[in-house]
């Protein structure tokens, strides 16, 4: 089968290769990738898979079952997000654990579909687990979302202003991604090269009560100080060092939680977890609740196509995701 590896030399090129196509055990599925898509976190990963598969987020149709698998069979349109631990989704057949899979919503393409299961399974992550909204609890909240304008920060939006009574603010930095922004359900915009606090002041707000980072928060660390107290939850999904929070902004924080695109400090994968956050957007979307991704489609998976659509990423030219076919 065909399957597209990072170069092994120069991390911005892809390769295509043939490799045997694997068999479906236990709980696994194999399923024939229709297509797949590209954000924020494949840009961020793209220097630890040198020479292997990568990709994230698909859709497609289940091909083989395992022994042990209880709620597929071949032929299900799905989609889901893989395990990191595995081979990546730029490949003709993937193996996944059935639990990182859900059906596709009825309502949506291949190429739609494939831009939800990543965003939307850390977004809820973050929201209801790691920051612990409470949504009966939540009016008269704010939260700050970090990067409005990336898969995961749109989603997060989206699933917050359907879920919750919070008021949202998310960073854009210009006219087009505030239009998004708004559009996936944002209340209030500002610039993350301002000052946030000041612009925060401005709109009547001195505290929030929630943070999710949706881009690495290395740049905002210092400004965010003057917004947080002791009650500021936080969440991050790309990885910091310690060197970059000041003691000070520990102390006026101490809730500081770090995730790193689906992988726990740990490393292991909550598999039970996420499938049913991938099950709960798929009522959401077939209900009209939550919009695709889908920033761009570039047609036919290739080496260009993964090459350009790597480098629209790397250069935040797109809002959302971009979709590739098999």
């Amino acid at each position: 089968m065909k399957t597209f590896i990072v170069n092994e030399i120069n991390p911005m090129s892809f390769s295509q290769i043939e490799v045997d196509c694997p068999k479906a055990k236990g709980r696994d599925l194999l399923i024939e990738v229709k297509s797949v898509s590209l954000g924020s976190y494949d840009n961020e990963m793209r220097p630890t898979h040198m020479g292997k598969t990568l990709g994230f987020d698909a859709s497609g149709i289940v091909a083989e079952v395992g022994e042990g698998v209880q709620d597929f069979k071949v032929g299900d349109e799905v989609y889901y997000t893989s395990d990191m631990k595995r081979s990546g989704t730029n490949s003709e057949f993937q193996i996944v654990d059935e639990r990182l899979v859900s059906h596709k919503p009825s309502n949506l393409s291949f190429a739609q579909a494939a831009t939800l299961p990543l965003a939307s399974i850390m977004a809820f992550d973050s929201l209801f687990d790691k920051l612990q909204v409470d949504p009966e609890r939540s009016r008269g909240q704010t939260i700050l979302i970090i990067d409005g304008g990336n898969s995961i920060g749109a989603m997060a939006t989206q699933l917050a202003s359907k879920i919750t009574n919070l008021t949202i603010i998310t960073t854009a930095d210009d006219m087009e991604t505030k239009e998004f922004s708004k559009k996936m359900g944002a209340d209030l915009t500002i610039n993350s090269s301002l000052p946030i606090a000041t612009q925060l002041k401005r709109m009547g707000i001195d505290k929030v009560d929630y943070i999710l980072c949706a881009s690495s928060p290395n740049q905002y660390i210092r400004r965010l100080r003057a917004i947080v107290s002791k009650k500021t939850r936080m969440v991050s999904l790309f990885s910091t060092r310690d060197e970059f929070l000041p003691n000070d902004f520990v102390s006026a924080l101490p809730e500081v939680e770090q995730e790193f695109v689906l992988v726990s400090s740990s490393g292991i994968v909550d598999h039970e977890e996420y499938g049913n956050y991938l099950r709960e957007v798929t009522h959401l979307v077939e209900a009209g609740a939550l919009k695709p991704l889908v920033a761009m489609d570039l047609g036919e998976i290739s080496t260009e196509t993964l090459e350009k659509g790597h480098g629209l990423i790397n250069q935040r030219d797109v809002l959302g995701n971009i979709s590739l076919s098999f």
